[in-house]
C-alpha cells in the first residue's frame, strides 16, 4: 500500500476502503483460509478418491472395508481404532484410504498430534497410490497450521507438493499463497494468486478464490510490484562498437 498521498483525509477513506474491501472478502472467503482449510481440498479430492477406491475389483478387500466403515460409523464407536486394526488386513490401495479414516477420525476426536502424526506416516509410506500419500501429507498441512500454528512445518508439508504434474499441485500452491498472506509477504502472495488464476488447468473453486484474492492484493500493492513474469523483459546488453 502506498503511503505517498499528500492529502491525509484522501489517504484515510482511501484506507478504509481497502479496509472495507478486506473484510467483505474476507468474510465471503475465509472460510477457506488456512484454519479450517481441510474443506478446501475436499471437493478437489473427493472425485478423486472415490474413483480410487471404486476402481478395486478385490471383493474380500472391499468387505472388509465396508464392514470397518459400518463400524465406525456407529453410535460411540472408536472410529480411528476401527480404522487402525483393519488398514493392516487390506491391500496397499484399500489400506491407504483406512489410515486416512483413521487420521480423520483423530483429528475429529480433537487429538491433532496423533492425527498428523498419522497422516505423516502415511505420507512418508511407500505403499499405496501417490495421489493417497501426497493428499495424507497436504490434510497433515492443513491440520498442522489449523492446530499447532507451525506454519514452517506447514510450508515444507505444501512445498513438496506445489510442483507441477503433482496431483495436489493447485491446492499446494493455494496453501502456501494463505500462508504467504498470513505471514505478511504479500507480494509473493499476489504472484501465486496471479499463478493460479491465470491457468487453464486450475479447478474452478481455486480459480475463483485466486482471481478474487489477486485483485483484492493488486489494490494493496504499489504498481511498480505488480509486474508478471512474462512481461518481464530480460535486459539486452548495449552492444559495443569498436572502431
Amino acid at each position: 500500500m502506498s503511503d505517498t498521498n499528500p492529502d491525509l483525509a484522501a489517504q484515510e477513506v482511501d484506507d478504509e476502503l481497502r479496509r472495507d474491501e478486506m473484510n467483505r472478502l474476507w468474510k465471503k472467503y475465509g472460510k477457506f483460509v488456512i484454519g479450517g482449510a481441510v474443506g478446501i481440498v475436499l471437493a478437489v479430492g473427493g472425485t478423486q478418491l472415490y474413483k480410487y477406491q471404486v476402481r478395486s475389483t478385490q471383493e474380500s478387500n472391499s468387505a472388509k472395508f465396508s464392514g470397518a466403515m459400518e463400524k465406525a460409523e456407529a453410535d460411540g464407536a472408536d472410529a480411528a481404532a476401527i480404522w487402525s486394526a483393519v488398514a493392516p488386513e487390506l491391500d496397499a490401495g484399500y489400506a491407504a484410504l483406512a489410515e486416512l479414516r483413521a487420521a480423520s477420525a483423530l483429528a475429529a476426536a480433537g487429538k491433532a498430534e496423533a492425527a498428523i502424526a498419522a497422516y505423516d506416516a502415511l505420507a512418508a509410506s511407500t505403499d499405496g497410490d501417490i495421489i493417497l500419500r501426497e493428499y495424507a501429507q497436504l490434510r497433515a498441512g492443513l491440520l498442522v497450521v489449523d492446530k499447532t500454528g507451525d506454519l514452517d512445518g506447514a510450508r515444507s508439508r505444501f512445498t513438496v507438493l506445489a510442483v507441477a504434474e503433482k496431483p495436489w499441485y493447485y491446492s499446494a500452491v493455494e496453501q502456501l499463497a494463505f500462508l504467504d498472506m498470513k505471514q505478511g509477504d504479500t507480494e509473493t502472495a499476489y504472484e501465486r494468486f496471479a499463478t493460479l488464476a491465470d491457468d487453464a488447468g486450475t479447478p474452478q473453486s481455486i480459480g475463483t478464490r485466486a482471481r478474487n484474492f489477486r485483485d483484492m492484493l493488486e489494490r494493496q500493492l504499489p504498481q511498480n510490484n505488480l509486474t508478471s513474469p512474462e512481461d518481464a523483459a530480460p535486459t539486452q546488453p548495449e552492444s559495443s562498437h569498436e572502431g
